[in-house]
């Protein structure tokens, strides 16, 4: 099964699981609620895999994070706070290894972001629909295949602040067609961009760094969006996933946005960042 073919068929399950469990009135993206819009932020990520139990036992061991239970979704906690849910596929539903992260990227409007995705090259896989305090939403591809859930919080989005550390810090877009997918992401979210060289740009809505955008560097690939965790040593955190069964992709190094920054996969096959950043994090001016 293609990576491209997994997501899809494991977001329909996850949406599916989500609109059945009554738990999740109690798990909103932002409780209390904001109610404020910060568009082009990503605002959730859900990691879809066949082995939960070991998923929450190398991210508690490596970022110290908690988790709270809900029917069939696992809440994940950075210091109490609520930042992600772990969703259990099932060993039958494909390889062990083929677990992923999936981001919730925060538009104003969906039906005029599905509108701007399809006329920018994008496929729309499912929606525009409503989840239950989780708020309205689609899942898309962009034109490079990357998949993402385009959402309108209910309870509205995390108010922007600098990230704790083991909280996330931004998404990178790996793709093959740069070019293409900035369009695009323009086209829905308003992002304007700041070359930082020629295979680099930062994407950046309401004065903030919201992601980064780069070729694959990784061979055979799939274009995909990796979401990036804020550590204070990357190096440590790279060795130390490395003990716990994850694999290091690619060695901590300096970056061009000025932290050091690690590639891994965690023991159930799903790739994250690691990065730290010395201050004044996701200020800029457009």
């Amino acid at each position: 099964m293609s990576y491209a073919k997994f997501l899809i068929i494991a977001t329909f399950m996850l949406m599916g699981l989500l609109s059945a469990c009554t738990s999740m009135k109690a798990t909103p993206i932002t409780e209390p609620p904001t109610l404020v819009q910060h568009t082009g932020k990503f605002v959730w990520h859900d990691l879809l895999t066949s082995d939960v139990k070991m998923a929450k036992k190398f991210y508690a061991s490596l970022f110290g994070w908690t988790f709270n239970e809900a029917d069939n979704y696992t809440v994940v906690l950075n210091k109490s706070k609520a930042i992600a849910g772990m969703v259990q596929l099932g060993a039958d539903f494909g390889q062990k290894k083929n677990a992923l992260w999936l981001a919730s990227l925060s538009v104003g409007d969906v039906e005029k972001a599905t509108a701007a995705a399809t006329s920018s090259g994008g496929v729309i896989h499912e929606g525009p629909n409503v989840l239950e305090n989780r708020g309205r939403y689609a899942l898309v591809s962009d034109p490079s295949g990357a998949q993402v859930i385009l959402l309108r919080a209910g309870s509205g989005d995390p108010n922007d602040s600098e990230p704790e550390i083991g909280a996330w810090l931004w998404d990178e877009l790996w793709t093959d067609k740069t070019t293409a997918a900035i369009r695009f992401y323009q086209n829905i979210v308003g992002y304007s961009t700041i070359a930082v060289n020629a295979d680099y740009n930062i994407a950046v809505n309401q004065n903030k760094w919201r992601a980064g955008i780069r070729p694959i560097a990784i061979k055979n690939m799939s274009s995909r969006w990796i979401p990036v965790v804020r550590v204070k040593d990357p190096e440590a955190i790279a060795k130390q996933a490395e003990v716990l069964g994850g694999q290091v992709l690619i060695a901590p190094h300096q970056t061009v946005e000025t932290g050091k920054a690690a590639l891994i996969a965690d023991p159930t096959g799903a790739v994250f960042m690691v990065q730290s950043w010395p201050g004044t994090l996701l200020a800029a001016e457009e």
